[in-house]
Order: C-alpha cells, then sequence, then structure tokens
C-alpha cells in the first residue's frame, strides 16, 4: 500500500504529496500514482474546476441547482462525492463501517486529502487504496454526467467495477499483471458484501435458481430498509424455466411486492448481467420476453429508483430464499419474518462481514 508516508510540518505527505493551499484546497505535487485521467480529473476536482449544478446555476447555465441522480435541492460537489445516495451506497463498500460516520462527516477539502493519503484511517485494508479512491471519485461524476446530459455510454459496469479495473489498469504497469490481478482480487474480495440502503431508501435484493437435477426453476427475494431490517421475504417455485427467466421473474415479483407496500424509494441489487443488461438497455420490440417490458413498465412508475449489479457472494440471503421455495405448489409465498434457516446469513449481512469472492 503507498499509504504509509508521514506528514511534514509543512503539511505535506507523500504519495501522493498533497498540500495546503492559500484557499483550503489541496493541490497534488509529485506523485499519485493512478492513470493520468484519473490525476487530471483530482487536478480539477482540488482547483474547483468542477461544474457541479451550484456552480452552473451560479454561472447562470442553469436554474436548476437540484441533484439529477436523487433530486436533492442542492448539488455541490460535497454532495455528489459523498452524501448523494449512489456515493453513499459506494462509501459503505469502501469505508470501514466503525469509521463510516466519521467519514461521511468530513469537511470536502480535509475528505480529499485524508482519503487520498489514508491518514485517517477510514479506508479497509486495501492495497493501493489512494488509486482506488481517486478511480472511484472520477467514475462517480461519470455516472452524475450521464444522469445529467442523458448520455447512454453502452457500458453497464457498475461504479465499483468500473473504479476496480482502473485500479487493475494503472497497476498493471507497475506490478505486473500476475501481481496487479492479485491486488485487485484482494479489494474485491474486501468489498463484496452485502451493504445497508442511505436513509430513506429501501433494498430489494433477489435471485433465481435452477436445479441441475430436474431443470425445475424458482425465485426469492428479500426487501430491507436502511437499517438492514427485513421487511418482507417473498418465494415461489415457478417449473421449468431457464436461469434468465427466474431472475427476470425475481425481479419483476420484487418490483411487485415493494409498489404493493409503498415504498418509493428503491435501490435493486441484480446478480445477473445479462438480466441487467436486458432491463437497462430495453426498446420495445427487441427481445421476445415479454417480462422485461413488464418490468421496464413498474420501474417508470412514480418513485425514486436504482438498479445495480452486485457479485453474487453479496446476494446469498436471496439465494438461500430462491433456494427455500416450496416444491409442493406454484404460489408466491411471502415472509414478514426470516425462516430459521435463513437467520444466520442475515446477522452476516447485517454486521458487514466481508465474504470470499472468486
Amino acid at each position: 500500500m503507498h499509504c504509509n508516508s508521514k506528514a511534514t510540518s509543512s503539511g505535506s505527505v507523500g504519495s501522493p504529496t498533497l498540500a495546503l493551499a492559500a484557499d483550503g484546497w489541496f493541490q497534488i505535487r509529485l506523485t499519485y500514482e493512478g492513470l493520468p485521467k484519473v490525476m487530471t480529473f483530482l487536478w480539477l476536482l482540488c482547483h474547483s474546476r468542477i461544474l457541479t449544478n451550484v456552480e452552473r446555476a451560479r454561472w447562470h447555465m442553469t436554474n436548476n441547482s437540484s441533484c439529477p441522480v436523487c433530486a436533492f435541492p442542492v448539488e455541490d460537489l460535497h454532495h455528489v462525492l459523498c452524501f448523494c445516495h449512489v456515493a453513499h451506497s459506494i462509501w459503505g463498500c469502501f469505508i470501514r463501517q466503525d469509521h463510516l460516520d466519521e467519514f461521511m462527516s468530513l469537511e470536502i477539502k480535509e475528505w480529499i486529502y485524508v482519503n487520498l493519503s489514508n491518514v485517517g484511517g477510514f479506508v479497509l485494508d486495501i492495497a493501493d487504496c489512494d488509486v482506488l479512491f481517486g478511480s472511484l471519485l472520477l467514475n462517480l461524476w461519470l455516472r452524475r454526467n450521464e444522469v445529467t446530459f442523458q448520455v447512454c455510454s453502452g457500458n453497464h459496469e457498475s461504479i465499483l467495477d468500473a473504479s476496480i479495473r482502473l485500479q487493475k489498469e494503472c497497476l498493471v504497469g507497475r506490478l505486473g499483471d500476475l501481481n496487479a490481478t492479485a491486488v485487485v482480487r484482494q479489494a474485491t474480495r474486501s468489498m463484496i458484501r452485502w451493504h445497508r440502503p442511505p436513509k430513506g431508501w429501501c433494498k430489494l435484493n433477489n435471485d433465481g435458481v435452477v436445479a441441475a437435477s430436474s431443470g425445475d426453476s424458482a425465485y426469492g427475494g428479500v426487501i430491507y430498509n436502511a437499517t438492514g431490517d427485513w421487511l418482507i421475504g417473498f418465494n415461489r417455485r415457478l417449473g421449468i424455466f431457464s436461469v434468465l427467466e427466474s431472475k427476470l421473474w425475481g425481479i419483476y415479483e420484487g418490483l411487485m411486492t415493494v409498489w404493493s407496500i409503498g415504498i418509493d424509494h428503491l435501490i435493486i441489487e441484480v446478480d445477473n448481467i445479462e438480466a441487467l443488461n436486458l432491463i437497462q438497455q430495453y426498446k420495445k420490440g427487441e427481445t421476445t420476453l415479454s417480462l422485461v417490458s413488464h418490468i421496464v413498465s413498474m420501474i417508470n412508475q412514480q418513485w425514486s429508483f436504482e438498479m445495480n449489479h452486485i457479485m453474487c457472494e453479496g446476494n446469498k440471503l436471496a439465494d438461500c430464499m430462491a433456494k427455500f421455495a416450496s416444491r409442493d405448489d406454484l404460489i408466491c409465498h411471502c415472509f414478514l419474518s426470516p425462516p430459521g434457516s435463513m437467520i444466520l446469513q442475515l446477522e452476516e449481512d447485517l454486521h458487514n462481514i466481508s465474504v470470499e469472492g472468486g
């Protein structure tokens, strides 16, 4: 990890070396070992060159200073990179849970400095965490721009996946492919786990499974509130369907359940890239799966909604619920409290116990 340099009496820190500018911003000097495009973004960030909607309104480029992602009325830099629910969910993966409140409370200038140098000890035990932190900042901003300007990049990587990829691109040149892969695998294992949704939001995790021996399929899922409490679980045996179809049925049933209980701020996590792409790239007439159009219609209801990819290792409780589906009928069963066989996995999720990823 390149975050072990000590602060000097002048206030500078090595790798990256930062100095407190006269206006309070930290200027990056000497060595930041991330990609040049990340370094350029950090320079712009530290020199107040980033046009959030607050800045755009100040320059009369827009009359709307709200966040285009979550509709919070003031979209300043601190909101985009820290408090917006998209950013908040990312930091829940990256920061030690017992330090998260302090991490979120830092003033933006100090926040950037502390995390590029890791002097606050907020970050999980991840090698080259400064490189990953810079990549996360860049990808948060890029994703915000896609929403603001309604740009479809065609790349449906999650912010976390895209940032880990940039970290690996950077490390390959310095460490070689084999060592870079080892570093990225360690970072991924540290961060692949279930995380509570931000305050005011609920989260839906779902999954679909197919029995190898019989071809019989089922789906299952769990809806949580912002404190990680179980709101409702559900599962159903489907009969003979593909893995993709069973996962789509899990998404659809989950959305129907969420809508029926009046939730209007929802994050849904999907562990199947094909299902995610079918939904996010949906155009009428381009798929023979009519279920996709029903899912898209549900998504377009009047609510705040976000759909993200999650690794299978972070979606274990939903997988358990799907496998727990009754084989005696084709009825959707709902559970207001977790079945006994799910309690251990639920406790692991709530206490953010990291899991081994492949």
